[in-house]
């Protein structure tokens, strides 16, 4: 899967501004980690917020690539820190509006 992280969205804007992302590795209902072509790592989190249970995506930069433990019990734990912390965590947060996955 691929994605697309704009760098700077605009009205108007084309996609050739944008940064390609890898998915890495995944746990379904939890988290997503990709990989951008300049080896930083991005987070996306999924939470449940409100009486309705209204699904979030969040995206997250949490450094580089290497830097990153692959194994799914850290990627876990970080994703429930996220949830259980949000907004006060130590990661950038990526503006969905900025974030566009294709298949």
């Amino acid at each position: 899967m691929l994605g697309c992280l704009m760098t700077s969205p605009t009205v108007g804007s084309d996609m050739s501004a944008c940064i390609k992302l890898s998915q890495v590795a995944m746990k379904p209902w939890d988290f997503t980690l990709y990989e951008t072509s300049d080896g930083a790592a991005v987070l996306k989190v999924i939470s449940v917020e409100g009486a309705y249970k209204i699904e979030v995506d969040r995206f997250f930069l949490i450094g580089p690539m290497h830097s990153v433990s692959r194994m799914v019990d850290f990627l876990e734990a970080l994703a429930e820190d996220i949830r259980e912390n949000y907004p006060h965590v130590p990661f950038e947060e990526l503006p969905k509006s900025c974030v566009v996955l294709r298949q």
